[in-house]
């Protein structure tokens, strides 16, 4: 098909294609393919590349970087999942970095 994927390829098993658009005649597609714009007549599905040059300067930053350390025998868990507040509505349960917690409702402290 000769048409450039949109890198979107994870989510979609059988390919996703960019965009396109018509021309005001609504006679042709334009559209992107193997690194080129190129449009194509729907009534004799003849394709031709539209050319077209861009002049452009990019500054490029300087990376910002930040000490992270690799591991640590604590730290706060910053997302939790599936949380369930029980019926009485005393105690939550959740999940947190792989464990089940549960914390007394509504100043407890979360325990394994």
């Amino acid at each position: 098909d000769q048409l450039s994927k949109d890198q979107q390829e994870a989510w979609a098993i059988f390919g996703v294609y960019p965009g396109f658009g018509w021309m005001p005649d609504s006679k042709e597609i334009v559209f992107w393919s193997q690194g080129k714009i190129k449009r194509a007549n729907i009534e004799n599905a003849s394709v031709s590349e539209i050319p077209f040059e861009v002049n452009n300067t990019i500054k490029i930053a300087e990376t910002h970087q930040v000490k992270h350390d690799v591991f640590s025998e604590e730290f706060n868990p910053k997302v939790i999942r599936h949380a369930v507040t029980s019926p009485d509505g005393k105690t939550l349960v959740f999940n947190a970095v792989g464990y089940l917690w549960k914390k007394s409702l509504p100043n407890g402290t979360p325990e394994r």
